[in-house]
């Protein structure tokens, strides 16, 4: 182990409490106690053979093993070889709990303490070789399962934050690419490059693009931040496609669009949080995927991808109870305006008498069901569909209750904004969010996360 390499497994060792203390419990496979590990440090090496038309990525992870059993991690690409402590191991796919999802399990009994992975891997999603080039994009798709950093590299779960570094070669061409990316890139001579994220990152905040460098349109700006910080905003996108072409789209994303969504976030719920922003410009009208202070998206999308990169990859969710949370509230952001101009409406249909206490809360809680709780198994890692209507519901009508009961003096969005100074930058579960509004607005609400969160059944 080289010494900067032990310098950062150092740095980032106080980490560790918090991913042990947040980690799932062991579970059987069969006669084999399956153990989630906390990953200290990764460094991934991936070179692109042109030629081959081949990606292997060697992976090379120091993880701390909590307690004697067998170890557990995660690659949706099969491994063409594993080696734990330096020696060759066999794992295999297993199912988690509830069927909730899959990892690895290599088929080693260990003891608790620090150890070594080392994992080669092909690369195959969503890579795209031609004869002088390759375009491969790290795109997560957070509606299905193990569609985060687990789709290309080995990687943990949600609950793991590590150092991550990333060498990356292109042989076999002289073709020029460039690298998109939402951590410190060094670009060094002959399409060889070096990545190194930030600390806080876990298997869903990691953005990664590699592609020749004619093949899109990019733009550069220094965002002012409100705490002063300068924050380098990188907009890119396919050159001259679909029917807005490039140039439009960065003009309208980049300068009349992309700051003033920033601005109108940072007046809501604070600085910036990240260290930069990247924002590759999708073309369609629809649509959109957060990262860690970078987003895919389109148009529409732009200022709700944006407020996840407050919560969702700020405040991060632990594990499958509280995947739910910044789907919630970022629908609710979207959708509050609307709702509050349905109670508007029902009012002036009923000739501008006074609803009744019932008539309001029915405007909630018919988009409420008590059968579909939205918490889930700590093992799940996609998003259920119903935490944007029924999370949006339930958090329009906690506010609701909190404004009403406060007479107007403890709304939604001011708890939102508490929400975020106390938690940003840590993980939360479902109970962490009931928690703070109850500390918050003075109220109690377990009758409603009991009727509508927690499945007591998980």
């Amino acid at each position: 182990m080289n010494n900067i390499f032990k310098y950062l497994l150092f740095f980032y060792c106080n980490f560790s409490l918090n991913a042990l203390q947040a980690s799932p419990s062991p579970f059987l496979v069969g006669e084999k106690k399956a153990v989630c590990v906390d990953f200290e440090v990764a460094e991934y090496k991936i070179t692109y053979d042109i030629q081959k038309k081949l990606a292997l990525a060697t992976s090379k992870i120091i993880f701390h093993m909590p307690e004697e059993g067998y170890p557990l991690f995660d690659v949706v690409s099969k491994p063409v070889e594993t080696r734990l402590n330096d020696q060759l191991v066999f794992q295999n796919e297993v199912d988690l709990p509830h069927k909730a999802s899959k990892m690895r399990l290599i088929d080693k009994k260990i003891k608790p303490g620090q150890h070594s992975l080392v994992v080669q891997t092909i690369i195959k999603d969503n890579i795209f070789f031609d004869k002088t080039s390759v375009n491969n994009q790290f795109s997560y798709l957070d509606m299905q399962d193990r569609s985060f950093l687990e789709k290309y590299l080995p990687t943990n779960l949600e609950f793991d934050r590590y150092k991550i570094q990333i060498t990356v070669s292109v042989t076999g061409t002289t073709t020029p690419h460039s690298v998109f990316s939402n951590g410190i890139v060094k670009k060094k001579p002959n399409n060889h490059f070096y990545i190194s994220y930030p600390q806080y990152f876990t298997s869903s905040s990691l953005y990664f693009h590699i592609a020749p460098t004619l093949a899109h349109n990019v733009k550069q700006f220094s965002f002012k931040s409100m705490n002063g910080k300068k924050v380098l905003v990188t907009i890119y996108s396919k050159k001259g496609t679909g029917f807005l072409t490039s140039f439009f789209k960065m003009r309208v994303m980049g300068w009349f669009f992309a700051r003033g969504k920033l601005n109108k976030l940072e007046q809501k719920f604070g600085p910036w949080p990240h260290p930069t922003l990247t924002i590759f410009a999708k073309n369609s009208l629809r649509g959109g995927m957060e990262y860690a202070g970078a987003v895919e998206s389109s148009h529409s999308a732009l200022e709700h991808e944006l407020l996840h990169n407050y919560f969702g990859r700020s405040i991060m969710p632990m594990n499958g109870s509280a995947g739910w949370i910044d789907e919630a509230i970022a629908s609710w952001y979207d959708w509050i305006l609307v709702i509050e101009r349905n109670i508007k409406t029902l009012k002036i249909k009923s000739f501008g008498k006074s609803l009744t206490e019932q008539q309001i809360q029915d405007v909630y809680l018919k988009n409420l069901s008590e059968d579909s709780f939205l918490s889930h198994h700590e093992f799940r890692r996609s998003t259920d569909r119903k935490a944007y209507k029924q999370g949006r519901y339930l958090l329009a009508y906690l506010g609701y209750l909190m404004k009403k009961k406060s007479n107007g003096k403890k709304v939604m969005r001011d708890f939102l904004r508490y929400f975020y100074e106390k938690r940003k930058f840590s993980m939360i579960k479902d109970t962490d969010l009931q928690a703070d509004l109850e500390e918050y607005s003075g109220l109690n609400f377990s009758e409603e996360f009991n009727k509508y969160v927690y499945n007591q059944s998980q």
